[in-house]
């Protein structure tokens, strides 16, 4: 079973690289990390024991050189299932991420910055399950990873971003 710390290291990495792909995109006035991780520890652990939405609260927000806001949920599958043809969202995560778009122009999850998905598409194309005792034990859904969209954000086909952007890391041309 993957512990819980791995699990946050890889989101946190997620989160990270995303606020980097959004600003290197040129698409953004402002991007920021925003949800649970920029509060204390305090306050996370007492939001881990409420079922309110704001528990959920996407990861990063940006503000579009039009002024749109944006808000996206980054989802890393750097796990055991990686090779899966599915992903996995919390439901509950699912519900929050379709209030939390009322309050902004686009709210998307971000999927290892290849594919990206609003919450009405995975609630359309994926199968709810119930939790199961190898993950959070809450209910999901499973999504296949063809019922996705690619990564775009305005004109920036952030896929290919990405990949740029590695292959520089690793000096390759």
């Amino acid at each position: 079973m993957r512990s819980w710390g791995k699990a946050i290291r890889a989101a946190v990495v997620a989160e990270k690289q995303l606020v980097e792909l959004l600003w290197e995109s040129g698409e953004f006035v402002h991007v920021s990390l925003w949800g649970q991780s920029q509060l204390s520890n305090k306050d996370r652990k007492a939001l881990r024991r409420t079922k309110a939405l704001i528990r959920w609260a996407p990861d990063v927000l940006g503000i579009t050189l039009e002024f749109d806001a944006m808000l996206f949920d980054a989802k890393s599958a750097t796990g055991r299932h990686k090779d899966s043809p599915n992903v996995a969202v919390e439901a509950s995560a699912v519900d929050a991420l379709r209030s939390h778009g009322e309050l902004v122009s686009s709210a998307l999850f971000v999927f290892d910055n290849q594919y990206q998905a609003t919450a009405e598409l995975i609630k359309a194309e994926g199968v709810k399950l119930d939790g199961s005792p190898n993950g959070s034990g809450t209910p999901f859904y499973l999504v296949h990873k063809d019922a996705l969209d690619p990564f775009q954000v305005g004109t920036t086909d952030m896929w290919a971003l990405h990949q740029e952007m590695t292959n520089s890391e690793h000096g390759v041309d």
